[in-house]
């Protein structure tokens, strides 16, 4: 048998696992149905393939690189309460990664994570809680500095000192 008959017998080939499916599109760069994770179908796709084929998008492993795919894939696994998904979707939020950038989205899906034990989630939320603190100072000082000029605010103040 010849290579090129060895390569249309595989092409032919019904595909038998997720990931026969999964090489058998990239190989014959079969097009991916746009807004859908190319292995979308929830009945017989697992969240933790969805998770996998989320993870190659996002590096291009063995597909061009497509955070917007990724971010795809990493929703429907995270939808099914894979927690692994759940994180790298509110990495996609937090980053603009294939997504808006988005930091309640971000927060939403590393409470998910954070509450099935994900440690990184934990330290992400806690890492996003301080930068939301530190803006709200520096809002906070911007307006105290742009009522400076106010009399009435400034005797106010001067009020405020004396309790």
């Amino acid at each position: 048998m010849s290579i090129k008959e060895d390569e249309l017998d595989k092409k032919n080939a019904a595909p038998k696992t997720f990931w026969d499916e999964c090489d058998y599109m990239i190989l014959w760069n079969q097009d991916v149905p746009e807004g859908k994770c190319p292995m979308n179908d929830k009945n017989t796709t697992s969240a933790a393939e969805q998770f996998e084929m989320g993870c190659r998008y996002s590096c291009g492993d063995g597909v061009e690189q497509d955070y917007t795919q990724a971010a795809l894939c990493y929703m429907e696994a995270a939808e099914q309460g894979h927690v692994d998904a759940q994180f790298y979707l509110g990495q996609c939020y937090r980053k603009g990664e294939g997504t808006e950038q988005d930091n309640e989205k971000a927060a939403y899906w590393w409470r998910k994570a954070a509450a099935q034990g994900s440690t990184e989630a934990m330290y992400h939320l806690a890492i996003l809680r301080e930068a939301a603190i530190c803006e709200e100072i520096k809002y906070k000082k911007m307006l105290w500095q742009e009522t400076d000029n106010i009399p009435q605010i400034q005797k106010l103040r001067e009020g405020l000192l004396w309790l």
